[in-house]
């Protein structure tokens, strides 16, 4: 356990916004933070003072694991972000409640937390100490100030994350990387087979490199994570003697910035994501989703929706479905929710211009799309959603590929009635009852034909054909019908029932 620990409000500012979402602070900001545990049920010792991970939570068992966190002095619960009623358990146990955030995995979040929490304590320069968490463009220029050298920053794969101004005449290596924004494969070849790369990852410490110019190099790390590596060149001349320490210094101011910069990365599209599915679920706020997607809060917007294609990725899916809206020039924001895609669309001039994008979408992805409403502004979109997920349910038994709900009405009236329908209780066994368990029992297909004739108005020779059967086949199946479930198919009250039980059992 780190005995200093750093302060809940410190360890959420290097982690950055988003990344741990606070539900519930009841001992407010303040509050110390020593280390993780992740939730073992059979062992809360050690708990005192740390971030406490319900890795395996359900919704059940959040309100208990809470209320053990508060006996065991723990500084806080982080969960997935469900379950009613946990700000009320929090306040009552008196621990924070934290909500981590989607697109980072558990274990990375976790290596992230203990990294932030290793990085709390350290004595920084004040020109690295003004340098905003993440901008580590500034903060390569701020360590080649203090160095006296050309500074780049990468990652682990070589890849250059941020370099340095100078003012001196640039290597052909450094301008290289710089250009290709990596360190060159045979380079990077060159320095695995030699050991520089083994040295660099294995040590604490500054790793020299014999290169003209002369090259320092040294690993980011903190509690077992390494996030990339400092390097630094001579800029023209030779590095002051001091440079070595200064080296060691930057590494352990780094460690913030690393670490806002590695949960932020890629972490943007999820939040504008998570913004609208907030919104759409009535747990967020039109602003806030127009503050993350950049959107007027008034802009005229629709919402289309559609079914995963199951041989498309996601992120790709949702890559693509916003380029496609781009060339229409509308902006956009695509999301999934299981494998319901559902895209926002901006600043629409009229009704039409939304179903000219979900034909495309349409034709794209072989789908079919539902289009809501247009409405006037985000605040509305959830209005638009509804209407356009009733209009792609019914779509999918339907020949078209795209539709309004105006352009739909019966069908999506008749779907309502439907669902109503399906919570009423029968008193009576009908006759279709009577044939679907005739059908159940003997094995016969009596049940679909009585819906397609019916379909079909009852006329035989329609039916007949949709069937691929004889007319007076299909003659001897409607008798044969009548006499195994009473039906009258000449009576409207008995076929308007039949049809619309035909339909709930489809």
């Amino acid at each position: 356990m780190d005995e200093a620990g750093v302060s809940l409000e410190r360890l959420l500012t290097v982690l950055g916004p988003g990344v741990l979402e606070a539900h519930a602070l009841p001992r407010g900001l303040d509050v110390r933070v020593c280390g993780v545990q992740v939730y073992d049920p059979a062992d809360a010792r050690g708990w005192q003072d740390q971030l406490v991970f319900g890795v395996s939570v359900d919704p059940q068992a959040a309100g208990e694991l809470i209320r053990a966190a508060g006996a065991a002095g723990a500084a806080g619960v982080v969960l997935r972000g469900m379950g009613d009623g946990l700000r009320a358990a929090a306040d009552e146990a008196g621990v924070a409640v934290l909500f981590r955030a989607p697109w980072l995995a558990w274990a990375q979040l976790i290596g992230l937390v203990r990294a932030g929490i290793a990085s709390g304590g350290v004595a920084v320069d004040d020109e690295l100490e003004s340098v905003p968490l993440g901008d580590l463009t500034a903060f390569a220029n701020a360590v080649a100030n203090a160095v006296g050298g050309a500074v780049t920053i990468e990652d682990m794969r070589s890849h250059v994350l941020a370099f340095s101004r100078t003012d001196e005449s640039v290597d052909e290596i450094r301008r290289r990387t710089i250009l290709d924004q990596r360190m060159s494969p045979e380079r990077v070849e060159a320095l695995r087979e030699n050991g520089f790369f083994q040295a660099l990852w294995t040590s604490d410490d500054v790793v020299h490199r014999q290169d003209s110019p002369e090259r320092l190099a040294i690993a980011i790390r903190a509690a077992g994570e390494i996030f990339g590596s400092i390097w630094v060149a001579g800029a023209g001349r030779d590095l002051p003697a001091s440079a070595t320490d200064t080296l060691r210094a930057a590494a352990r101011a780094a460690v913030p910035h690393m670490i806002h910069f590695r949960a932020r990365e890629g972490g943007e599209p999820f939040l504008i994501e998570e913004s609208a599915r907030a919104l759409f679920s009535g747990h967020g706020s039109a602003e806030v989703f127009a503050l993350r997607s950049s959107l007027a809060l008034g802009t005229r917007c629709a919402v289309l929706v559609f079914h995963q294609p199951e041989t498309t990725p996601v992120r790709g899916l949702l890559n693509l479905v916003n380029l496609e809206c781009t060339a229409f020039r509308r902006p956009s924001v695509a999301f999934a929710e299981g494998r319901r895609i559902f895209v926002v669309l901006a600043e629409l001039p009229g009704d039409d211009e939304a179903v000219r994008i979900a034909r495309r979408l349409a034709e794209q992805f072989g789908v079919k799309v539902g289009v809501g409403e247009v409405v006037d502004g985000l605040a509305e979109a959830p209005r638009s959603r509804a209407s356009a997920t009733l209009a792609h349910r019914v779509l999918l038994d339907r020949a078209e590929s795209v539709a309004r709900l105006e352009d739909i009405a019966s069908a999506a009236t008749l779907h309502g009635m439907l669902d109503t329908l399906a919570g009423y209780e029968l008193r009576v066994v009908t006759p279709v009852a009577r044939l679907i368990a005739h059908d159940s029992k003997h094995d016969t297909e009596l049940t679909d034909t009585l819906r397609v004739y019916l379909d079909h108005f009852g006329d035989v020779v329609v039916t007949a054909k949709a069937l691929s059967v004889h007319p007076n086949s299909l003659r001897n199946r409607i008798r044969r019908i009548e006499e195994v479930c009473g039906l009258d198919v000449h009576d409207a009250e008995q076929r308007l029932v039949a049809e619309l039980q035909l339909r709930l059992w489809r």
